[in-house]
Formats: structure tokens, C-alpha cells, sequence
């Protein structure tokens, strides 16, 4: 999937043109032979106008979980602890209370070492498993069932790799190595 050719992104420029195809295959056409495109001013205003964009570190996002965990009992996953982060800086920065409604993204399970962090708990010398399971406790949900069969199900890849040398094992991995 290619996700600078995204269907909604299209959807979203197009209703910014104001409806017309041309600029849309300009835009698409630039993307495919220069790897971007810019949009016009008027565009750009438009949805700058629309949208609010932010960003949060990694602090931030453990201060989200922690936040949210301690307020609301929610355990978030770091992904929606990123969404939590930026609607609070937008809150702080504009003054706009109204009643947001925040999608969670992925299952704090997921991410259970990183999540029990920010929460405070220590992680030190404890296995994925054992996270899990402390997880569950603290949320009172039970594992997700695909998280808890990895316990019992064999390694398949143990190969580990620096960045550099990623291109070189994925060949070897396809066989063309």
C-alpha cells in the first residue's frame, strides 16, 4: 500500500479545488514523476483553516498514557496516546473546549512494555509474556487471544540486523541474494 496515494487524500484536495479534476491530475501526475506535489495557496489555506496538526515526542506520548490512565481509568496504546497529546496542545493553544470524541487506534497490548512504563510500573527483567499478563490485571481485560497464543507457538525468524544491512538480508530473505 502506498500511502501517499491515498483515496481519501485525493477526496480531501478534490473538495479543496473546489470540485475540479485538474488540479487533482496535476497534483497526482507531480507526485508520480517528482515523489511530491504542492498544492495551491488558496488550497492550502483552505485546509489549513480545517485542520489542526501536531505532533508529540516520546515523552509526550508517556505523559498522554499516564494522563488518561490517571483521569479517565483508559489505558491507551501509543498510537492513540499521540491523538490524546495533540488534542490537549490544541485545547492549551486555541482555548476550544468543544466535546471531542478521540478513535483509539491500536490495543495497549500491543505495546504492553512501553505502555507499563509510562504508567510507572517496572519492566526491568520481565519477559513479553509476563507483561501481558500484568497488563490484564491492571485493565481487568484479558490478553487478546492472537497476543496470548504467541506464548506456544514456535519462533519462525531469529535473525536480527542493523539498518545498514537491512537491504542485504531482505534479498537473501526473497532469494535473490
Amino acid at each position: 500500500m502506498d500511502i501517499l496515494i491515498s483515496s481519501n487524500l485525493e477526496r480531501l484536495l478534490f473538495e479543496l479545488a473546489d470540485r475540479k479534476a485538474g488540479p487533482i491530475l496535476d497534483w497526482m501526475n507531480q507526485l508520480a514523476t517528482q515523489g511530491w506535489y504542492r498544492i495551491s495557496h488558496d488550497a492550502l489555506d483552505r485546509l489549513q483553516s480545517l485542520f489542526y496538526g501536531g505532533f508529540a515526542d516520546r515523552m509526550d506520548t508517556s505523559r498522554a498514557i499516564k494522563e488518561a490512565f490517571e483521569k479517565y481509568g483508559y489505558l491507551l496504546d501509543p498510537h492513540s496516546a499521540v491523538g490524546y497529546s495533540v488534542l490537549q496542545k490544541y485545547r492549551e493553544e486555541t482555548g476550544d473546549g468543544t466535546p471531542t470524541v478521540l478513535a483509539s487506534t491500536a490495543s495497549p497490548f500491543k505495546f504492553n512494555r512501553a505502555v507499563l512504563e509510562a504508567i510507572g510500573r517496572d519492566t526491568s527483567h520481565k519477559d513479553e509474556f509476563s507483561l501481558l499478563q500484568e497488563l490484564s490485571s491492571i485493565v481487568g481485560q484479558v490478553v487478546p487471544a492472537k497476543l496470548a497464543e504467541l506464548k506456544f507457538l514456535a519462533e519462525v525468524h531469529q535473525g536480527v540486523c542493523e539498518k545498514e544491512g537491512m537491504a542485504k538480508v531482505i534479498l537473501k530473505f526473497v532469494g535473490m541474494d
